[in-house]
């Protein structure tokens, strides 16, 4: 519906690939749209057509997104109480890349490039946290 992207704005055009749907859907669920699972749906999705799975262009752009998509819609106290798997967001990239033999460098680069972002990130973040009408417990029960 017109009156959801009124709301919650569009999909990040930064992304390019990967992770705008998930942005999208934190935060309709944020301002309190229900996302919901139709197990009769058939949805037919030619993966790949992007990039190969597990490619290096791959792998930066999924990195990157969700890291943005982590910033941008999570409540703070989500980082400390959940402090493994907020570690896990921003370092275990770069333990998959050496077991891939890949270098680390896009992934240092990533993190740069989010560093230079985070003015617009938080920008972003205070917008959808405006927006957000669910009560933590309820979105805690949604991520978990």
């Amino acid at each position: 519906r017109t009156d959801l992207f009124q709301e919650i704005g569009l999909f990040d055009e930064r992304f390019f690939a990967y992770f705008e749907d998930i942005d999208f859907g934190f935060r309709a669920n944020l301002a309190g749209y229900k996302c919901i699972f139709l197990p009769e749906s058939i949805v037919y999705h030619r993966g790949g057509e992007t990039a190969v799975h597990n490619s290096r262009f791959h792998l930066r752009l999924t990195d990157r997104n969700k890291v943005i998509t982590v910033l941008k819609n999570l409540p703070i106290k989500y980082f400390l109480k959940y402090r493994r798997a907020s570690f896990d967001l921003f370092f275990w990239p770069f333990v998959e890349v050496v077991k891939l033999n890949f270098s680390v460098w896009p992934y240092i680069l990533n993190r740069f490039a989010i560093l230079l972002l985070l003015p617009v990130i938080i920008w972003q973040r205070i917008r959808i946290m405006k927006t957000k009408v669910i009560t933590d417990s309820e979105l805690e029960k949604i991520l978990i």
